[in-house]
């Protein structure tokens, strides 16, 4: 066998004040880092989320009614209609291949 060289460990780090302030205030379960700005961001996502369902069941609803109205209950002109019908086509071919690629690069289970 051959003898290495020795390692020396590293000298324990020094406790400050404020360090000891923080431990205590976490353990207490009083300090909280960056939670109001994480409730914001979590709010704000339900909230896009929502307002953009609500448009989309709107647009689809108008469309379907534009389907199945008589002509005169009808307040759309053929030319904003047929790009309800482009925009909303749009939505679910995005949102299918969306679903699509999500499965195609989902990583193998091991």
């Amino acid at each position: 066998m051959t003898q290495g060289r020795r390692v020396k460990p590293e000298a324990e780090p020094r406790i400050t004040e404020d360090a000891q302030k923080e431990a205590a205030g976490i353990a207490a379960g009083n300090l909280r880092r960056y939670e109001g700005m994480q409730q914001q961001f979590y709010w704000g996502g339900v909230l896009c989320f929502w307002v953009l369902l609500l448009c989309g069941m709107s647009l689809a609803l108008v469309c379907m009614w534009h389907l199945v109205a008589p002509d005169h209950w009808r307040f759309l002109t053929a030319a904003q209609e047929s790009e309800l019908q482009r925009v909303l086509i749009a939505a679910l071919g995005s949102s299918a291949l969306t679903g699509y690629a999500k499965k195609l690069t989902r990583s193998p289970k091991g």
